[in-house]
């Protein structure tokens, strides 16, 4: 069978005869390597486009006298569907940071569940030990083997959208406190520890993982924040309201005499 030969064994006083073959289209290139072609599976750009638009729209509304103001049920499936945008957008840039943070701190929970997992082995393993031989340790070491089963839920279970606090940090400064205070104690962030036990405790290690828990003592205490700076704020203006009724009647009292002063000197010249 016949095979067609390549461009190079034909002769040159025959090239202009052979056809050109068509060159395969190159592919598209990144020009910023840095960053993904795909689309960004939390796009926020949207969402922030059509709820700019909106808050325009309506304040248009409120401000302009002189063109017909917008009809109710147009106005109030736009305040509707703005509500709904916000909402939208605060899971989306949620999710968005919650990718982040996983990515960024996986490989520093994964040792350190790994160093949690070794150092409770041993703990339990001691505790074993102490309570066949019946020594006076046995509280003791009970009492480690909690604390070191709450170090692996520190690891696993930690907020993801929050950023990790390593239970045992690196660097120069760390290893100075670790020389300074002796072993290798666990440290992290103690509020997070004690959260973390207290959930544990309570059966909510998945709702503390996924956000819930911890979330809504963020949320409870902006609005313990809010309400103070409210509580706050009213005091002040109390306090400014009754200065200012009291400069009031302080200068109602010293225009006083000056009005008697007046009207006696009127009845005089009469």
């Amino acid at each position: 069978m016949a095979t067609k030969r390549p461009h190079s064994a034909i002769h040159p006083s025959r090239q202009e005869q052979v056809p050109i073959e068509p060159t395969q289209k190159k592919r598209k290139t990144n020009p910023h390597p840095s960053r993904s072609l795909q689309p960004s599976t939390h796009a926020t750009n949207p969402l922030k486009s059509r709820i700019r638009s909106l808050t325009r729209q309506l304040a248009r509304d409120d401000t302009d006298t002189t063109s017909k103001p917008m009809p109710a049920d147009i106005r109030i499936g736009h305040e509707r569907e703005l509500a709904s945008l916000r909402s939208q957008l605060a899971d989306a840039e949620r999710a968005r940071r919650r990718s982040e943070m996983i990515s960024k701190f996986h490989m520093v929970r994964f040792f350190d569940k790994q160093k949690a997992v070794r150092r409770l082995k041993r703990a339990r393993r001691e505790l074993a030990a102490a309570v066949k031989e019946d020594t006076e340790e046995v509280a003791d070491k009970a009492d480690e083997v909690r604390r070191k089963e709450v170090d692996v839920n520190y690891a696993q279970y930690y907020p993801l959208d929050v950023a990790y606090s390593s239970l045992w940090p690196t660097g120069k400064k760390a290893k100075k406190d670790e020389e300074e205070q002796g072993g290798d104690e666990a440290k992290g962030d103690r509020e997070m520890w004690e959260l973390v036990r207290q959930c544990g405790e309570e059966g909510k290690l998945d709702a503390l993982r996924n956000g819930k828990v911890y979330r809504a003592q963020s949320e409870g205490a902006v609005q313990a924040a809010t309400e103070n700076k409210k509580a706050v704020q009213a005091a002040k203006d109390a306090k400014a309201s009754q200065k200012q009724k009291a400069e009031k009647q302080k200068a109602k009292k010293a225009a006083a005499p000056e009005d008697e002063d007046e009207e006696s000197d009127g009845g005089f010249f009469e």
